[in-house]
């Protein structure tokens, strides 16, 4: 069987096998490469008839090997299988990324997840509401292929040194996904606590790179509620943002009682181009401060950069009950509650900030007299302390 280095390869890459010894065939010398990993197609070369091609390879020169210009070597096609079947297929390469298609492959990827792997979603994936343990830290490049991971449940537990979300520490690349999720802390039952836990769906923080992702609740729950409790971080895309995040979506309500954004808690990195079109509710928790909390449609608080943030639902504090009480609110704004950064090109059409009783509180504190206008820290605007 004699084939063009391009037929063979894009024969490897339909089938999704991998070369072996076994027929012959005839591959252009400088399409030759140096390492093999994964079907790989060389740029199309000039289309040549097969007249042509038969002439050419029945050709020899006097030592017996082939016409100058082709090598020959033997070629088995086997079928691909992956080491104990840990995905559907692939080999974990740019070209070929591990194939994602079952809850059992899902899980598989912390076995891989401090490698420089490549991985990418099948088809849509169901977590089916069964607690999740967040995948510890995540090196690789993860691409959602515009698939869905549905149905990712997290209740309290005594053991989360890892936080809440699908990831804990992403270090890597996390593209075109989905995930609906339903976050919660009801279950643990003794009153108002601080508990300071840190919530992000897709990661809990982020040093990588999270782009062109969207979140939201799973059927009619909030995605994330963590109503009776003072939480540490809370961000629909992630808790802590320290790398990049582009194109992000929060579609899920959340009710917080920490420093929250529609997209980040913190951000530390930069968010650019990103979108909040849910509710974002700051929960009173008894015997707490709320004034030293931040809440915005972008971020709680932002450190560093913001562009082309869009806010386009409401940010209230507490419930109907709660918001006109003379208490001190978090600062509250479209898109962060409080900016020690920059900000720039956002909006926030159809969006609101509920600022309901909004007082001036006076304390002395070592000989001083000082004075908290809450009028400065709650506004409709683009950030609250400024």
């Amino acid at each position: 069987m004699r084939i063009t280095s391009l037929r063979a390869l894009r024969l490897c890459e339909r089938y999704s096998f991998v070369p072996s010894l076994s027929f012959s065939c005839y591959i252009l010398l400088d399409k030759i490469f140096d390492t093999y990993a994964g079907p790989v197609v060389p740029d199309e070369p000039e289309e040549e008839s097969e007249e042509e091609l038969e002439e050419e390879s029945d050709e020899e020169s006097d030592d017996g090997h082939k016409k100058e210009g082709y090598y020959q070597f033997n070629l088995n096609i086997i079928p691909f299988i992956t080491p104990d079947k840990k995905f559907e297929r692939g080999y974990g390469t740019e070209l070929v990324p591990y194939i994602i298609t079952t809850v059992t492959h899902l899980n598989n990827v912390r076995e891989f997840s401090n490698s420089n792997l490549h991985f990418k979603l099948g088809n849509n994936i169901n977590l089916q509401n069964t607690q999740w343990t967040p995948i510890a830290s995540f090196n690789g490049n993860f691409d959602g292929n515009g698939y869905s991971i549905s149905n990712l449940k997290m209740t309290y537990t005594s053991n989360d040194s890892l936080g809440y979300g699908l990831f804990s520490n992403n270090n890597g690349t996390i593209k075109n996904l989905k995930v609906t999720a339903n976050i919660n802390f009801q279950n643990f039952s003794s009153g108002y606590v601080e508990l300071m836990k840190s919530v992000g769906v897709i990661a809990v923080n982020n040093y990588g790179t999270i782009e062109n992702s969207q979140v939201s609740s799973s059927g009619n729950d909030p995605m994330i509620y963590c109503k009776k409790f003072f939480t540490g971080a809370v961000g629909g895309i992630t808790a802590r943002n320290y790398g990049s995040i582009n194109s992000c979506k929060n579609n899920g309500i959340i009710y917080s009682s920490g420093d929250t954004g529609g997209i980040a808690g913190y951000i530390m990195g930069v968010i650019a181009n990103c979108e909040n079109n849910a509710g974002l509710y700051y929960t009173y928790v008894a015997s707490h401060n709320a004034a030293t909390h931040s809440v915005g449609g972008m971020a709680g608080i932002n450190y560093n950069d913001i562009t082309n943030g869009k806010n386009r639902s409401i940010i209230l504090y507490g419930g109907s009950s709660q918001v006109n009480d003379n208490l001190l609110q978090p600062r509250m704004a479209h898109i962060t509650g409080s900016n020690y950064g920059t900000i720039s090109g956002s909006s926030w059409s159809g969006g609101t900030v509920n600022k309901g009783n909004l007082i001036t509180f006076s304390w002395t504190q070592n000989g001083g007299t000082y004075t908290h206008n809450q009028a400065l820290y709650v506004r409709d605007a683009a950030t609250g302390l400024y």
